[in-house]
């Protein structure tokens, strides 16, 4: 087999060291941050990993799709010395930025682990149909139609076709993949997607946790309309984690820092208060629309100016709020009923 190919000169000699594209953090087993360039609201690149043991590599994650995220992914590969035919591949979750580039670095015949939730979920929001789902879901919560067409673009995702040809084997919470000499467990880590999946070695106590755990923004939670609890989802595997003996989050975007617990328990508290915020103001304001919930929480970007916002980052913003005012109707503690003009309005339960 061939080896991955360099794109010309582009990134030359990535220096393995503080500051890299390519940087190893972690002796025995050996491990590698790859940032594969991926411009964001938050950060400029997706963390993506290798994993090696006894000439073995596991890659967790693969990065956004783009001619430089390519060169600096295969230039990385070469330079730890990692082969196609002992390489396997893992997907934390199939957002772009983390599987743009499994039709041209992952070898036809080696593993691609994809959690199977996330793999069934996936096929659904490729399907047709599925924006005029999410469109529709956007208006009834009062967004105006123009600004809900905007919304529901940001709605594409890769259909099955983008991993045909690959050896796909779906994985669930409590499978193992075995890397040399070590065994990584695979975690729930639902949420930012409903089928969320980790890596947890507990040897070494490296964790890879994708979107699940940030610290450079809060991960946005999924809104799907056939997943349910995606909040208590996402508390439940928050205190899970914050329970486990980690002893380095790999995460996905932006610099690794040792205060994983804590981040973690400020994430659940910082949830719990949304949705105490958002449950008083129902009470407060009965007949409320979701679009009118969304103007009344506080976020950490001015939204006093709300067109000026960026539209990816309104999106966000919107869609955890209807997660949240979901999350209050399925406890019970708020009520959704529709009106004469098939808008959604709230009320204390």
């Amino acid at each position: 087999m061939e080896e991955w190919a360099a794109m010309g000169d582009l990134h030359e000699g990535i220096p393995i060291g503080n500051g890299g594209l390519c940087q190893q953090i972690h002796d025995a087993p050996d491990v590698y941050l790859i940032r594969v360039p991926y411009p964001n609201i938050t950060t400029d690149s997706t963390n993506c990993y290798a994993f090696c043991d006894e000439g073995e590599c596991l890659v967790v994650d693969t990065g956004a799709p783009s001619e430089e995220g390519l060169a600096v992914f295969s230039e990385a590969l070469k330079l730890i010395g990692a082969t196609p035919e002992r390489t396997s591949f893992f997907l934390t979750h199939l957002h772009k930025d983390h599987t743009g580039l499994v039709k041209r670095v992952v070898p036809s015949e080696r593993p691609l682990y994809i959690g199977k939730r996330d793999f069934q979920l996936n096929e659904e929001r490729a399907a047709p149909g599925f924006k005029k789902r999410i469109f529709d879901r956007f208006v009834a919560e009062g967004i105006p139609e123009e600004e809900a067409s905007v919304y529901a673009s940001f709605e594409d995702h890769e259909g099955k076709e983008h991993f045909e040809g690959k050896s796909v084997r779906l994985v669930e919470p409590g499978n193992a993949i075995r890397v040399g000499g070590y065994t990584l467990r695979v975690v729930d880590t639902a949420g930012h997607t409903s089928g969320h999946l980790s890596l947890y070695e507990p040897k070494c106590g490296l964790f890879f946790g994708g979107d699940h755990i940030l610290f450079v923004v809060s991960p946005v939670l999924e809104l799907h309309p056939s997943a349910s609890g995606v909040m208590d989802s996402y508390l439940r595997t928050l205190r899970a984690v914050a329970d486990m003996d980690i002893s380095l989050l790999c995460h996905s975007h932006g610099p690794l820092l040792p205060e994983w617990r804590e981040r973690t328990l400020h994430l659940i508290r910082h949830h719990e208060k949304r949705l105490a915020e958002v449950k008083g103001y129902v009470g407060e304001h009965p007949g409320i629309t979701g679009e009118q919930v969304v103007k009344s929480i506080k976020f950490s970007v001015d939204t006093s100016d709300w067109m000026a916002v960026n539209p990816a980052l309104r999106w966000c913003i919107v869609s955890e709020s209807f997660v949240i005012l979901d999350c209050l109707v399925e406890r019970g503690e708020i009520v959704r009923r529709i009106d004469e003009r098939g808008l959604f309005r709230y009320y204390s339960a």
